[in-house]
């Protein structure tokens, strides 16, 4: 239940890549930005008032891990729920950066931190201090890359010809795209690594890799120039342009 919860994270950034509040017909311009940052908002204070609440309340956090205790971990009985800052990581990248990293960003975490937690508990044999191994980090960029080129196979299929497409008539295989998610991919494994549970668990996986993926990857794009900024970051200030 818990990894199913986890895949079932991938609406929201495909929420803004599929422009599903396009179908309501406001003036907005970047209406499922607009919709989204404020649906996630609201969700994520109303998360951390249940958290405050049930960190005060034992009768109320028994009650909380009776409901919700398949898609919890056994620690998050003492620190936050880690959708809260996977909730988090989403709303700054729907604020800060395009909508096709936004989403290759959630894969690395969705896709590519259980890849870890399989090769490293299966196959792990060089492990390090804290008990992650450099088979799961591996299984993490090699899976995490994977599932982002899937991603960019179906973004080709569905717009060619785009500066995230993985091949155009005009330009040909686009080398370019393959270095920003292996760079991506890096980034995150490494933050994956690093992932704590400080801050009664405020900084996790759940934070860190997608918003450490996307900077990699936006990072990359910006040293090696071959797609224009404003496809690799959102101008925040434009966020309410009506047409």
């Amino acid at each position: 239940m818990r990894k199913l919860w986890h895949l079932f994270g991938l609406v929201v950034p495909l929420f803004l890549y599929f422009d599903f509040a396009s179908y309501l017909q406001t003036n907005l311009v970047h209406s499922s930005r607009v919709i989204g940052s404020v649906v996630i908002f609201f969700v994520m204070i109303l998360l951390l008032c249940i958290d405050l609440y049930r960190f005060r309340s034992r009768a109320f956090n028994r009650f909380f891990f009776k409901v919700a205790g398949s898609i919890l971990k056994r620690e998050e009985k003492k620190r936050i729920n880690a959708t809260i800052p996977y909730l988090l990581a989403n709303l700054i990248l729907f604020l800060f950066f395009g909508k096709e990293i936004v989403v290759i960003g959630s894969l690395f975490l969705m896709i590519g931190d259980p890849a870890a937690a399989y090769f490293g508990s299966h196959f792990g044999r060089l492990r390090f201090w804290n008990g992650k191994s450099l088979e799961g980090m591996l299984g993490f960029m090699v899976v995490g890359s994977i599932a982002s080129f899937l991603f960019l196979l179906l973004h080709t299929y569905l717009e060619p010809g785009d500066e995230f497409a993985l091949y155009s008539n005009s330009r040909g295989f686009h080398i370019y795209m393959i270095f920003y998610v292996l760079v991506g991919a890096v980034f995150s494994a490494i933050s994956e690594f690093f992932a704590s549970n400080q801050f009664m668990g405020f900084f996790d996986d759940n934070l860190v890799v997608p918003l450490v993926g996307v900077t990699g990857m936006a990072l990359a794009g910006l040293l090696f120039p071959a797609i224009p900024v404003d496809a690799l970051f959102f101008q925040v200030q434009n966020l309410f342009h009506v047409y």
